[in-house]
């Protein structure tokens, strides 16, 4: 069985694949980074059973991410692991959410677990350009009571980092055709200067909550951003 642990929401989708490793300590979890996950030792790590003959369960975060557009490395890795779903478990994380019709290529044996982000966090990144606190003020109001702010302030990193992308004139990999139009338009409101600030104004905060600096919350931090773009 493949399930599949996806969505912008990564915390709660963290969340699910750490119940998911506690259902499955009785045996041999073995945990890899897709990014760096070759086709033979996917397969090694497939196929090979436990030392201990308890069976094993394979964790894998980020492989379809990495494959990206590529669509025959893709097509192969969908190949390997619904092979392997028949006799199994594995558990596949992904910061992003996964198509239908990847989702498919999976095999029968797939349970795709969904965690969605509240739909105004996404007005609230694409209202994102200076001189517009006002709203996107109200849009971040609107679901930091059911969102945890280091959730926001990971997709505002992400964001402008795309946005700095666009402006330098890199396409970002693995994303639609209209969202690469969107994020152009949104682009054009901004100078490379002012992305280059922004950003590490961000890097500014990140580094003084976690230090313990600041006498301000995180979502104080950024509404304090919003207020000076």
């Amino acid at each position: 069985m493949i399930t599949l642990f996806h969505g912008a929401d990564i915390e709660t989708s963290r969340n699910k694949l750490s119940t998911w490793k506690m259902d499955h300590k009785g045996v041999d979890v073995r945990t890899f980074d897709g990014r760096t996950l070759d086709a033979a030792t996917l397969t090694q790590a497939l196929e090979s059973s436990s030392l201990f003959g308890a069976g094993h369960a394979v964790v894998i975060e980020n492989l379809i991410t990495k494959a990206g557009k590529k669509t025959k490395l893709l097509n192969q890795i969908c190949s390997l692991l619904s092979d392997a779903s028949s006799h199994i478990d594995i558990a596949l994380w992904e910061e992003k959410e996964v198509t239908a019709a990847i989702t498919k290529q999976l095999g029968p044996h797939v349970a795709p677990i969904l965690s969605k982000a509240p739909a105004a966090l996404f007005l609230f990144l694409d209202a994102l350009r200076p001189d517009n606190a006002t709203q996107t003020l109200l849009l971040l109001h609107q679901f930091t009571a059911q969102q945890v702010p280091e959730i926001t302030f990971s997709l505002f990193v992400r964001r402008v980092r795309l946005l700095m992308q666009i402006r330098d004139q890199v396409t970002p990999i693995a994303m639609q055709s209209w969202q690469i139009s969107r994020l152009t338009k949104q682009a054009e409101f901004f100078t490379m200067k002012q992305l280059r600030m922004i950003e590490q104004k961000l890097l500014d905060i990140e580094y003084s909550i976690k230090t313990g600096a600041s006498p301000f919350s995180l979502t104080q931090h950024i509404e304090q951003l919003l207020v000076s773009l």
